[in-house]
């Protein structure tokens, strides 16, 4: 297929298009957890926790979708919204290339988040906004006093 054939025209569109709409989206996701993270009205802060870590009898999920997974969704679309217009190309080298490191670095990306989060009470207190991490800090030592006893 050459550049000028209307079906290589109407795909490189189609996916500029696509491609745009991830990013858009991907856009709105970080500034929801922009504005979640820096907000200071009780809207933007639905998610923290407001129980004591004590009372929960499994791990609890907001804070760490709020500061780890949402962030990392938004990511996700833009980066494959940036690569989107790429994949009318695959078929050449540097296309595929581009379209496998993108790909290998996303999964990387996810799994240090994901190991960040999973099974545990406290996510890392350098994930958490200056404003959250004394109260968390002053839990994970409740915890690591209790453990000890």
């Amino acid at each position: 297929m050459g550049w000028n054939d209307s079906g290589m025209e109407s795909e490189m569109i189609i996916a500029l298009v696509l491609g745009i709409a991830l990013v858009v989206l991907g856009t709105i996701g970080g500034l929801l957890a922009l504005w979640m993270r820096l907000g200071a009205s009780g809207a933007s802060r639905f998610w923290v926790r407001q129980r004591p870590i004590e009372s929960f009898v499994s791990y609890p999920a907001g804070e760490p979708a709020v500061l780890v997974v949402l962030p990392m969704l938004a990511q996700s679309l833009v980066m494959a919204g940036a690569i989107c217009p790429l994949i009318p190309f695959a078929g050449q080298a540097w296309a595929s290339a581009v379209l496998f490191a993108a790909l290998g670095l996303e999964i990387l990306l996810w799994i240090v988040a994901l190991m960040s989060i999973v099974n545990r009470w406290i996510i890392p207190l350098w994930l958490y906004p200056s404003w959250l991490r004394p109260a968390r800090r002053a839990e994970r030592e409740r915890l690591r006093a209790a453990r000890r006893a």
